[in-house]
């Protein structure tokens, strides 16, 4: 597991029991006690749900930005300060 996928590991310390916000998952139809390093909001189970969602919505934005300007494509970059949009 790489540090980037940490949330989807169950056993991985960030998803322990101390992190647990006293509150169930807010996931509708979920009991699980809520509460991981990433967000006091969902269980862990729910938290890797959401995680990907949000990463296929910004990998969709990312390819329809490719889509709009073709030159741009490969030029992503996380730590620029346009917002990891295009490099600076």
């Amino acid at each position: 597991m790489t540090d980037a996928n940490r949330y989807a590991d169950p056993a991985d310390r960030l998803n322990g029991e101390e992190y647990h916000s006293g509150k169930p998952c807010m996931e509708n139809g979920c009991d699980n006690p809520a509460g991981t390093a990433w967000s006091p909001l969902w269980c862990q189970p729910c938290n890797v749900m959401c995680i990907e969602r949000i990463g296929a919505a910004l990998k969709a934005v990312e390819l329809t930005f490719a889509d709009i300007n073709p030159s741009n494509v490969g030029r992503i970059n996380k730590s620029s300060t346009s917002g990891g949009l295009i490099d600076d």
